[in-house]
């Protein structure tokens, strides 16, 4: 196994820590903080494919926040007054989003193009990853059977969503790569 893999891994298991016990602490800018330090070091470690690591964080941090703020809205889920940071859906909480994304290529790489494994590890993962925020007393269901439900149909879609964007982020910069190839390689053979 790759050590890089090992860290992505860990990191991304520490930062979900950070952020769930920081907002169930009261202090729910601690996540934000270590996403972002992490982010940078990520993105340092990643630079051949730092652009795409961004776009895919950006894009996972906006469908959280706008996923997370349907629940929030819904009355589905709640947060104590000590984890608020942001509204409907907190800062920490868009922070999850944008680690899991960072993992995508790396330590979850290995169920990309699996969208049945994707849509069931999301599914499975996210609404373990909610019952263990409401264990923690980050978060809390009005209704915690029907908070889970809907918590894992959301991440049923959202992560092979993630992952299909990944792919295009990939696909597109293949082609940006092929096309600027193409001028060089036809300026050498008339020559």
């Amino acid at each position: 196994m790759k050590i890089g893999i090992v860290i992505n891994f860990v990191a991304f298991q520490l930062i979900w820590l950070l952020c769930v016990f920081g907002a169930a602490w009261g202090y729910p800018w601690i996540g934000p903080v270590a996403v972002t330090a992490w982010l940078l070091v990520h993105l340092k470690l990643h630079r051949a494919i730092a652009r795409q690591e961004l776009m895919l964080a950006v894009f996972a941090g906006l469908m959280g926040y706008g996923l997370d703020s349907i629940l929030v809205v819904l009355d589905i889920i709640r947060f104590p007054a000590p984890a608020q940071l942001g509204y409907p859906s907190t800062l920490w909480m868009v922070s999850l989003w944008i680690n899991l994304a960072l993992t995508i290529r790396h330590s979850l790489a290995w169920l990309n193009h699996h969208y049945v494994w994707i849509s069931l590890f999301g599914g499975v993962g996210g609404a373990l990853a909610y019952w263990a925020g409401e264990r923690i007393g980050a978060i809390s269901f009005n209704d915690l059977s029907l908070g889970l439900i809907m918590v894992f149909s959301i991440w049923f879609f959202a992560l092979p969503v993630v992952y299909l964007v990944s792919n295009w982020l990939e696909q597109r910069a293949s082609n940006e790569h092929d096309q600027l190839k193409q001028p060089m390689k036809e300026s050498r053979n008339n020559a």
